[in-house]
């Protein structure tokens, strides 16, 4: 490369990044989200569904935030769609819910 010029400059076999404007990123990254073919794990296949007790019946994942991430990938049994800190929260109501039935 010339002077001043990056290495990818006049390189047509790059394609230039797709132009996204800011109001339509929010939208596009949600219908990717429901567009996707299959669950990020096992565990997130009951994301958003309720059992018999009308209780989440997913399982948050706790690792997946987390930096070093969730080791089980795909195969992980709980859920990795469940927001960051979410198995805290889960954890706290049902305490909660324990406490009123004594």
């Amino acid at each position: 490369p010339t002077l001043g010029m990056s290495a990818f400059e006049g390189d047509e076999t790059v394609p230039p990044p797709p132009q996204v404007s800011p109001a339509n990123f929010g939208h596009m990254l949600l219908k990717s989200a429901f567009e996707a073919p299959e669950p990020p794990s096992e565990g997130s296949e009951l994301h958003g569904k309720l059992d018999e007790d009308g209780l989440p019946a997913c399982q948050p994942c706790a690792w997946f935030h987390k930096p070093s991430g969730c080791i089980n990938g795909r195969a992980c049994k709980r859920c990795h769609l469940c927001p960051e800190g979410e198995p805290k929260l889960r954890k706290k109501q049902k305490v909660a819910r324990l406490r009123q039935l004594q």
